[in-house]
């Protein structure tokens, strides 16, 4: 009887300014690239991309993990993914009240008369605030 072989696990490293190092085995990752989403699976090509705003998703001991990433580079190589980003914050670690309360408040100043505010502050505020509810489960997010 031929015997399944899998795909040893991918190394995965999220290196984030404002946080210690994560590290962890995984099966999968997806990413938000500039230029859209992606997956990386065991064996994947050598790869370097940049990475937009948006929520990785990987599975840890079978179990989805999200988090709210703010842009930055991704290296693949011989198995081993090296997330660079400027935050980072697991979907767990995300204070639901507080994102809520950031995505409000950017949506009254982009409803309000845009001469006193920054806009694209306002904006990208908004985006923040709905990747982290999106990280960490919240519905509607």
């Amino acid at each position: 009887m031929a015997e399944q072989h899998k795909a040893a696990p991918m190394a995965l490293e999220i290196c984030a300014m404002d946080r210690a190092p994560y590290r962890v085995e995984t099966g999968e990752i997806t990413l938000p690239g500039e230029q859209g989403e992606f997956m990386v699976l065991p064996g994947h090509a050598p790869l370097i991309a940049t990475l937009d705003m948006g929520v990785m998703k990987t599975k840890v001991d079978g179990a989805d993990r999200l988090f709210a990433i703010n842009g930055g580079i991704v290296r693949v190589l011989d198995n081993q993914v090296l997330v660079l980003t400027r935050t980072a914050e697991s979907g767990d670690d995300v204070d639901r009240e507080r994102a809520e309360s950031a995505k409000k408040r950017a949506e009254g100043r982009l409803q309000g008369p845009h001469e006193k505010i920054n806009v694209a502050r306002a904006e990208a505020a908004l985006r923040r605030a709905m990747i982290r509810l999106k990280a960490s489960g919240a519905a509607g997010a």
